[in-house]
């Protein structure tokens, strides 16, 4: 298996995380239809055979899930108040926060993925 392929989570489960500052911006797009998205990478901070893995939570930032997306964001992290606009210039920053991820397995044009399914408050639940 390739080195990058163990540097992240391979398998299902729930694990507590911590926030790491994304290398390219907390926002992306993503798809044919350029759907805009929030980053939240994380990696794993309990022992186990998952620590120090990464893995990326996306919120999807589009006019149906805008709405449930920002709600998450502030409930996990209450320090941030969901403005946007802080995180595009750099006065506000998820990094170093921490929260739980629940990671799913699927399988994509044949291939096993692990994926950041759901992002939540440590020993909160979803």
């Amino acid at each position: 298996m390739p080195e990058e392929h163990n540097r992240y989570v391979t398998r299902a489960g729930t694990f507590l995380c911590r926030v790491k500052k994304p290398g390219n911006g907390w926002f992306g797009e993503q798809g044919e239809n350029n759907t805009p998205f929030i980053r939240i990478p994380c990696f794993v901070t309990e022992d186990g055979d998952q620590d120090g893995k990464e893995i990326i939570w996306k919120g999807w930032l589009t006019e149906a899930a805008f709405d449930r997306t920002i709600g998450t964001l502030c409930k996990v992290f209450p320090q941030w108040d969901g403005d946007l606009e802080a995180l595009q210039n750099d006065t506000f920053s998820f990094a170093g926060f921490d929260c739980e991820i629940v990671a799913e397995s699927k399988t994509y044009n044949n291939e096993k993925r692990v994926e950041a399914k759901w992002l939540n408050a440590v020993g909160g639940g979803g």
